[in-house]
């Protein structure tokens, strides 16, 4: 029952909470649109859209832009280790894991002077930079950028065949890099830019946690750097090296 008690949105999330504790909906649920919400609490819409934004900054809920709101899944648990392949690395076997490229680029190393440190090249050299969305039951959950050398791996975007792909079984295949070791990982929060709310289909108030790692080949030579953005509201991240 709304009152004048306390703020409109409040009393609607709260109520929303009431239902989601009571185990009214299912985990993975739909729940009704702002439509629906408007006519049932008598509020205006920007009183749901705010009470909705509430609970997912709460974790109770995800959004997907386009589809609605839906019930938060248990987070899902992410070992960051010395191993580098997603499927691995997702602790729960039961879920269902895939990649996909969002596109693939070439710059010079001399735009940015952290890939000159982190690849361990110098001015002059080229960098594959490629755009890599990863998916957790088909819900956006981590969106990559990997950086590799372009002088080792020429002609990478050539053996790139469709959106769907695994890049170190690639690697493995076409360019005989074995034994690929995560060697270092840099843990930061940040705010979603523009294009990490549209690749990650959520909205700005759902916060990241950012991975920045580089890994190696059983040589010692530097093979990526990548910069993995997880969203906050469906990763844990477990670190074990």
């Amino acid at each position: 029952m709304i009152t004048k008690e306390k703020p409109l949105f409040e009393q609607v999330s709260g109520s929303i909470l009431s239902q989601i504790e009571k185990r009214e909906y299912n985990v993975g649920f739909k729940l009704p649109s702002e439509e629906q919400y408007k006519n049932k609490y008598k509020v205006s819409r920007h009183t749901v859209r705010e009470a909705l934004r509430k609970l997912e900054g709460e974790g109770y809920i995800y959004k997907i832009q386009g589809k609605g709101a839906f019930l938060a899944k248990k987070k899902v648990s992410y070992n960051v280790s010395n191993k580098t392949q997603f499927s691995t690395s997702v602790l729960d076997t039961s879920l269902a894991t895939s990649s996909r490229l969002l596109g693939i680029t070439s710059i010079y190393a001399d735009e940015n002077s952290e890939l000159r440190e982190k690849l361990e090249i110098n001015i002059k050299q080229k960098v594959w930079a490629l755009e890599i969305i990863r998916f957790i039951n088909e819900t956006p959950f981590i969106y990559s950028t990997s950086y590799l050398p372009e002088r080792r791996f020429k002609g990478l975007n050539k053996h790139i065949n469709g959106k769907s792909f695994s890049l170190y079984k690639l690697l493995r295949e076409e360019y005989s890099v074995s034994n690929i070791t995560r060697t270092s990982s840099v843990f930061e929060v940040g705010i979603p830019a523009r294009e990490d709310i549209s690749a990650l289909q959520i909205s700005k108030s759902i916060p990241l946690m950012i991975v920045k790692s580089r890994a190696k080949d059983d040589m010692e030579t530097m093979v990526e750097y990548c910069v993995s953005r997880f969203r906050g509201d469906m990763a844990s991240l477990k670190v074990t090296f």
